[in-house]
């Protein structure tokens, strides 16, 4: 059995994505859970973590409210304005539902290089706390130094880093990204997804392209602590939901059943307490 501990669904009528236009042919239009379902209907997926994909409080309400009617999801990470001033009322009006298990800040599209670390968010982060809520970093490569300072800063706070970072696989250097992947590592609170390699990837996402990458992570992060996610349906921008399980296993296949399963399976339902 598997939990994809990252995907999402979108209705483009709402008007939250930002990031999306018609030039994105292949995303530009509704994902629901039936065309999760036809995505996923011949893996071994049971359960899902829905993550937020607008920077607005009312779609992380609609994603609680499909959490609400579908059984397969079992999470919901949402999103709220950490610069407004209502934002512990929005913290506290999205935690009522017991299905909210995360937040995520979509730190990848702030310039600011220590934005997370602002003193104005630590009541925010003190809530999170008090709620027993995970933060999802999203963030590319080079913003993970600010990562590795909250962590520090909040070292009860449950992280987990998406995407493993995004590391620049299509430039091939990776220098940094290995550097601050082990310093994260590092701290015991930080856990990471493994997922959307596939969308740093460029036109080589063959298994030896990305076994260097995915063998880092296990070596720093260990299987105790390395997630598996479809990034669905972002994934569809370059390949399928089965192929990119198909080649996440073979990336993990050298592992033990008991590390495998870890990592499909029991990481993420310990980190996001799904029971």
């Amino acid at each position: 059995m598997i939990l994809d501990c990252h995907q999402h669904f979108w209705s483009i009528e709402r008007g939250d994505y930002g990031w999306l236009t018609p030039q994105d042919s292949a995303l530009y239009r509704d994902f629901s859970p039936d065309d999760f379902r036809q995505a996923a209907h011949r893996s071994d997926v049971a359960a899902t973590i829905l993550v937020q994909a607008a920077a607005s409080v009312a779609e992380s309400h609609y994603l609680l409210q499909i959490a609400e009617a579908e059984a397969f999801v079992r999470g919901v990470v949402g999103w709220i304005d950490f610069e407004a001033a209502d934002v512990l009322d929005q913290l506290e009006q999205l935690a009522r539902s017991p299905w909210l298990k995360g937040l995520r800040p979509m730190v990848q599209d702030i310039e600011d290089p220590e934005w997370l670390l602002r003193p104005e968010f630590a009541p925010i982060f003190e809530a999170m706390l008090a709620r027993q809520l995970r933060l999802d970093g999203l963030m590319r490569s080079g913003q993970l130094s600010q990562l590795i300072a909250l962590a520090r800063r909040y070292p009860t706070l449950p992280i987990v880093l998406d995407h493993a970072g995004k590391p620049p696989i299509e430039s091939g250097d990776s220098g940094a990204w290995a550097i601050a992947i082990a310093a994260l590592a590092a701290c015991p609170s930080v856990y990471c997804k493994l997922s959307g390699l596939w969308s740093e990837a460029g036109d080589d996402r063959s298994l030896a392209r990305l076994q260097p990458y995915v063998d880092h992570l296990v070596t720093c992060f260990g299987t105790s602590r390395l997630m598996w996610g479809s990034d669905w349906p972002v994934l569809t921008a370059v390949g399928g939901y089965g192929g990119w399980l198909d080649q996440s296993r073979q990336l993990v296949s050298r592992l033990s059943g008991l590390e495998q399963r870890a990592i499909f399976f029991g990481t993420g339902f310990r980190f996001y307490g799904v029971e």
